[in-house]
């Protein structure tokens, strides 16, 4: 079943890449996460990047034994920008019509059995809890990169999925629920002006520190429970 509402834009430039990506990767073994995803659920701001996730075995094995032959089918893909093209162990990434993709080497959370795809591919979307999850657990707990469009869709998860929230928090160790709260109650309160990748689409004033607050007391509450 198509995702429903998937952004139409991404949903072409996904549709031209399946291609090539199935020359390497198993359709059924990649996946597609992040705000597009859930901008298609929730409506919320406008995402104008892809992060795709592959088992890291399978992204491994591609990387050590044909990386060569995917970084020239990257720059032979038309409309990319080679110079800001790359492969290696740690992501596949390119630029393309002004999109962001990535491919992540992260294992899911949860074991897929969603029916859902972007629409017109075989290339499955992830659960709303593991997306919210792997912002967690990964880009801030481990990577410690707080971004606002990250901020914002985990408050805007208390409005439109609470019990998915509350579930990607059972991920979250409590020590590492502790560390991400630290850390947020140390950013600066001037975090919308101090991102290249600002928050698009949103129909509502955004207060940064209400905002991180708003995120922060989340968390607390959900580690207390």
């Amino acid at each position: 079943m198509d995702e429903p509402n998937f952004p139409e834009n991404l949903a072409r430039l996904i549709q031209r890449i399946e291609p090539l990506l199935q020359a390497y990767f198993a359709p059924d073994s990649l996946r597609v996460g992040g705000g597009s995803v859930l901008q298609a659920r929730w409506s919320h701001r406008v995402s104008n990047d892809i992060e795709m996730f592959v088992e890291p075995q399978v992204y491994n094995s591609v990387i050590l034994d044909r990386r060569d032959q995917l970084e020239k089918s990257l720059e032979q893909f038309e409309g990319v920008d080679g110079s800001r093209s790359w492969v290696d162990l740690i992501a596949l990434y390119l630029e393309c019509e002004g999109v962001e993709v990535s491919l992540h080497p992260v294992a899911p959370l949860k074991q897929l059995q969603n029916d859902s795809v972007v629409p017109q591919t075989e290339i499955r979307t992830d659960y709303t809890s593991s997306i919210l999850a792997q912002k967690l657990v990964y880009r801030m707990g481990a990577a410690n990169i707080f971004e606002i469009r990250d901020l914002w869709d985990l408050h805007c998860a208390q409005e439109y999925a609470r019990s998915e929230f509350l579930e990607a928090m059972r991920f979250v160790t409590p020590r590492t629920a502790l560390s991400i709260s630290a850390l947020l109650a140390t950013r600066p309160g001037n975090l919308l002006a101090k991102t290249d990748k600002p928050l698009v689409g949103v129909r509502e004033s955004v207060d940064s520190r209400a905002l991180i607050e708003s995120v922060r007391n989340a968390i607390l509450e959900a580690t207390s429970d």
